[in-house]
C-alpha cells in the first residue's frame, strides 16, 4: 500500500522535514504561529460555533506550522472530542484520550517536549495589543 497524503514539502519555512531545523535535534516554532489559512473542516457533520473556534486557534498555533493536509482528520477529532469533553459529563477514557491527542499533536507542553518542539524566542514575535479599556 503506497504512503497516503500530499508529498512532503521541505521548501516550506516551517515543515516538518526542513532539514536546518534537525540539525540542532529541536524544531524551533514561530512564536507568532501559523499565518496561513485554516484548512476546510471536514464535512459530513454540522460544525457547532464552539467547535469551529477552536479549529481556528488550534490551526493558528505555533504547532500547527508543522501539520500538513494530514492531519485535518486528526485535529477534528482533537477539537470534537475536547468540545464533548467541556459540554459534557466527562468520563476518564475521554479525558485520556483528549490529553493524548493534545500531546501527540504537540499542543501541551509535554507533547512539544516529546517532540522536541521550542517555542521561538518572542522577542521576534510581533505584538497585538490588547484593546483598551475605557
Amino acid at each position: 500500500m503506497g504512503a497516503r497524503g500530499p508529498r512532503p514539502d521541505p521548501r516550506k519555512r516551517f515543515s516538518r522535514y526542513h532539514t536546518e531545523q534537525r540539525a540542532s535535534g529541536l524544531t524551533y516554532l514561530p512564536a507568532e504561529g501559523n499565518t496561513e489559512d485554516a484548512p476546510d473542516m471536514p464535512s459530513g457533520r454540522d460544525w457547532t460555533p464552539a467547535e469551529r473556534e477552536m479549529w481556528a486557534e488550534v490551526w493558528s498555533s505555533p504547532a500547527s506550522t508543522q501539520f500538513d493536509e494530514s492531519m485535518t482528520p486528526v485535529v477534528a477529532l482533537f477539537v470534537q472530542a475536547t468540545c464533548q469533553m467541556y459540554s459534557t459529563r466527562v468520563t476518564a477514557g475521554l479525558a485520556a484520550e483528549v490529553r493524548q491527542m493534545a500531546d501527540h499533536l504537540g499542543l501541551s507542553p509535554e507533547g512539544m517536549r516529546r517532540l522536541a518542539w521550542v517555542i521561538d524566542d518572542p522577542a521576534h514575535a510581533s505584538v497585538t495589543p490588547l484593546r483598551e479599556v475605557s
